[in-house]
């Protein structure tokens, strides 16, 4: 929570305090944070607007609503998408654009917990949408962070998802 959260929090607070016009920014998200599940409009707002040097004591980050480090990873991943949201109106101000990415899955230590998980309702689930995701993108990483290998599954091997044309 304090890199994955804070950390993007007080990066987005600064930043935005001195981006020029024309400047642009990416956060990167997860869609773990999108598998968390519905939020009440409160627990949203706080995520969102929440100051940095309090978006920690939240009732919602707290360890008896933070059972274990997925649905910790997953509610850093939804303050992320939320806070840039909320950034993207005062950054607009100023002429500049802040966006966030929810990229597929990295298969890191915490996923490979979550795929093997005993739980069965959420190995099940993660392995499901592992399979079945449409554009299914893995990203395979040593020890050391480098990236080893990557996958792409059902799409054409020259295909671009986005296709800018020249005039």
């Amino acid at each position: 929570m304090k890199v994955d959260l804070n950390g993007t929090a007080l990066v987005l607070e600064e930043f935005g305090n001195v981006i020029t016009e024309g400047g642009s920014g990416v956060v990167i998200a997860s869609q773990s944070g999108h598998r968390l599940g519905s939020l009440t409009n409160e627990q949203n707002k706080e995520l969102a607007t929440t100051p940095t040097e309090e978006i920690l004591s939240i009732p919602l980050l707290q360890h008896d609503q933070t059972k274990d480090s997925l649905r910790a990873y997953q509610q850093s991943k939804r303050g992320n998408s939320l806070r840039v949201m909320a950034e993207a109106v005062r950054w607009g101000k100023r002429g500049a654009r802040i966006n966030t990415i929810s990229p597929g899955i990295i298969i890191n230590p915490l996923t490979k917990d979550e795929l093997n998980t005993k739980n069965n309702s959420i190995g099940s689930f993660a392995r499901k949408y592992w399979i079945f995701s449409v554009l299914l993108k893995s990203v395979f990483k040593n020890q050391n962070g480098k990236i080893k290998k990557s996958y792409r599954l059902l799409l054409p091997q020259r295909r671009k998802l986005c296709k800018r044309q020249s005039r």
